[in-house]
């Protein structure tokens, strides 16, 4: 069963990064393109996977999964942005894990993530994705209980 949560976007609205691009200081904010409204979490038993997926006021397509330490990352086809994350289930169904070494998972891939977007100074990315862990923060106790 999936479950569907809004996502709070008083956090998320203030998101900003400064950097100096060709000698010029400059600040970005996060695009509402790339700000997430909602998430939903899902178990598939068929799979064996727990998928988190971000809503937006878009719907882009996706680009082929791309793997970050055993967990699936679908980003937009144009701008990279999360669409959803997935993790494959039956690993940790053999360790007796808990939502925090889900959480853990996620975040350490998320961290693998996040290092090669600051290589490519993808500003962007890198507030989707600042904005994606603190809907994942928020939320994925809740994603994860009602399953």
């Amino acid at each position: 069963m999936a479950i569907y949560r809004w996502v709070n976007m008083e956090r998320i609205r203030s998101l900003r990064r400064k950097a100096k691009m060709d000698g010029v200081q400059i600040e970005v904010e996060i695009s509402p393109y790339h700000t997430p409204q909602g998430v939903t979490g899902a178990y598939s038993a068929e799979r064996k996977t727990f998928s988190i997926t971000f809503d937006y006021i878009d719907d882009e397509p996706g680009k082929p999964a791309q793997e970050e330490d055993g967990v699936w990352f679908v980003e937009g086809q144009f701008t990279g942005k999360i669409l959803s994350i997935e993790l494959p289930t039956h690993e940790l169904e053999k360790e007796g894990a808990s939502l925090i070494e889900l959480k853990t998972r996620v975040k350490r891939a998320l961290k693998t993530r996040l290092a090669d977007l600051k290589l490519n100074q993808r500003l962007d990315q890198e507030l989707n994705q600042e904005a994606a862990e603190e809907v994942i923060d928020q939320n994925l106790g809740e994603l994860v209980d009602a399953q």
